[in-house]
């Protein structure tokens, strides 16, 4: 395509004039009604000429030079469109996530299940996942672990990833890092979905997320049996605790360092006879948060309370407790926790 070129052009667009007392269509000179054929104008060939020329020239376009002769700059420019849309539109907005975003499969390995979608962390890029997608600790790369080998009493944070070039899959990504993985090559974008606890044996901890809301993923722990708080059980932090001022309980080993809220199984007794009270609070909190009245008679020991609760932690995630009375008991079991949104 090209502007026009004969003689007696302006060599600079000109003003248009305002618009006519009718705006219509063309018609037709008809000799026998003395009717005559719409008067054509600068201004409307101006019109046409620039809202065609504007579509060849824009950026999305591929901004192409007018070529006289080249009669499918227009098609071409207009096909350029729709694929640079249809790769980075925004369809999905800012932090969206839909469906499961992972299950626990086994010891090594989670699964984000068909359907699941989401924007990317720079809000720019659609992924979706059409299939099951197995991500397992003992494989390297895309499906697996970004860099370096499986270790203990570690967290793994699950990224979902994609290839802007369609070339690649989208995928999922194993990885230490909570802000900056590493992508494997061909992929280009990445949002985090959830994060998983590697215990002292090497094993994921089974967990599942409870929760999907726009302040992030509440994530438990499965299968944690809830009357756990004397022998001990997986993820308790704290078992027959008998402190009388407040002591410090670190968390860090089931609640992630990016995270400020956990989910907790709080219980009190006495062991022996007598009554007592039993606190909890965030480390540092001056306001006793929670607090259970524990009365026991015998020997034996005497569950008074229990209560399944989230609370924060400080930046170490640590809570601490005390209790009124030398025979009183506390425990803390680690249920799970929250983790925001990238």
């Amino acid at each position: 395509m090209h502007r026009i070129d004969t003689v007696n052009v302006a060599t600079e667009l000109p003003s248009p004039d305002p618009v006519g007392s009718s705006v219509g269509y063309f018609q037709k000179a008809d000799p026998l009604s003395d009717q005559e054929p719409t008067k054509l104008s600068a201004d409307w060939f101006n019109d046409v000429q620039e809202n065609l020329s504007h579509v060849i020239e824009d950026p999305d376009g591929g901004n192409t030079a007018l070529a006289k002769g080249n009669y499918t700059q227009l098609k071409e420019a207009i096909l350029a469109m729709i694929e640079a849309n249809a790769n980075t539109a925004s369809v999905f907005p800012k932090g969206y996530m839909h469906g499961t975003p992972f299950q626990y499969v086994s010891a090594s390995s989670v699964k984000i299940p068909a359907g699941f979608q989401c924007r990317d962390g720079a809000d720019s890029w659609d992924i979706v996942l059409t299939a099951d997608t197995v991500i397992a600790l003992t494989t390297s790369g895309a499906n697996g672990l970004d860099t370096g080998a499986e270790a203990n009493s570690t967290f793994y944070y699950l990224w979902a990833m994609d290839d802007s070039t369609g070339t690649n899959a989208p995928a999922g990504l194993f990885s230490l890092s909570a802000t900056n993985p590493n992508l494997p090559a061909g992929y280009d974008k990445k949002r985090r979905i959830g994060v998983v606890c590697n215990d002292a044996s090497g094993n994921l901890i089974p967990s599942f997320v409870s929760h999907l809301g726009l302040d992030g993923l509440t994530i438990q722990y499965k299968g944690m049996v809830i009357d756990n708080f004397i022998s001990g059980g997986p993820t308790n932090v704290l078992i027959n605790g008998s402190a009388t001022t407040y002591t410090t309980v670190s968390c860090s080993a089931f609640i992630p360092p990016i995270c400020k809220y956990g989910l907790f199984l709080f219980a009190g007794w006495t062991s022996g006879s007598g009554s007592a009270r039993t606190f909890f609070r965030t480390l540092g909190n001056s306001v006793d948060e929670l607090s259970f009245l524990t009365t026991a008679s015998g020997t034996s020991d005497n569950i008074a309370d229990q209560v399944l609760m989230s609370m924060e932690v400080d930046a170490s995630q640590r809570l601490e407790y005390k209790n009124s009375l030398s025979n009183a008991r506390a425990s803390i079991t680690v249920m799970g926790f929250k983790l925001p949104h990238l």
